[in-house]
């Protein structure tokens, strides 16, 4: 089984599975140029100052790994798994990650649970983190603003628009697609971010859809420069 939610305990080992997984859908689809979509989790447990809005995104956890449909790999930042496999939070972990970033010119952490979701490109042999054209929604602060329903709901409404890029027949049509059933997706050429976002957003409502507006978080960076 192949996961597609990963606890990484430091940015190393996020670098590698990043890495891994561009390598092997390049040599799979024999595209020399590829762009696959990546989401990060920052988010606090409860005995490191975290809220219940993190509690309810790390109970996703398994449901993302589950459910993201071979479309979308999700990072959890500064978390690993206890021998029993249950997720276990290092705050010195964390925060080796988070500065990590910060030195990368990444920045903007709410404190509680952020996603960030980005395009890993592969171009020319190397692979680069697109943080110029990114999405970086606080989970917290936009569910005590109501601008969002709840950090659960908001998340299955990612996961709806990934199955339906899966299924959409008229998308793999106009772009070039490779979904694998192990590696993931992967476009040629093309940001796949926008598709992404156009359909998560028609389906969490006009009220959620200022959430879904990508700026820029930082510069694009070299994956093994971070």
């Amino acid at each position: 089984m192949f996961e597609r939610a990963y606890a990484v305990s430091a940015i190393g080992e996020f670098k590698k599975r990043i890495l891994d997984n561009m390598l092997r859908l390049q040599s799979e689809t024999a595209m020399n140029e590829l762009c696959v979509p990546v989401g990060m989790f920052l988010v606090l447990d409860r005995a490191s100052g975290g809220n219940t809005i993190g509690d309810e995104v790390i109970r996703r956890f398994s449901l993302l790994d589950l459910e993201s449909r071979n479309i979308i790999d999700f990072f959890f930042l500064g978390w690993g798994r206890s021998k029993s496999s249950s997720l276990t939070f290092d705050l010195k972990a964390f925060q080796s990650c988070r500065d990590a970033l910060h030195k990368a010119g990444v920045s903007g952490f709410g404190g509680y649970a952020d996603l960030l979701l980005f395009d890993a490109w592969l171009r020319h042999e190397r692979v680069s983190l697109d943080f110029e054209n990114a999405l970086h929604i606080d989970l917290a602060e936009s569910v005590a603003n109501k601008r969002i329903v709840s950090a659960g709901s908001f998340l299955e409404g990612l996961l709806q628009a990934a199955e339906e890029i899966r299924t959409d027949g008229s998308l793999n049509s106009r772009v070039v697609i490779r979904i694998s059933d192990k590696l993931g997706l992967a476009t040629a050429k093309r940001s796949i971010l926008h598709f992404v976002l156009e359909k998560w957003g028609k389906i969490i409502g006009a009220n959620s859809l200022v959430e879904l507006a990508t700026r820029r978080v930082g510069p694009v960076v070299d994956l093994a420069g971070l």
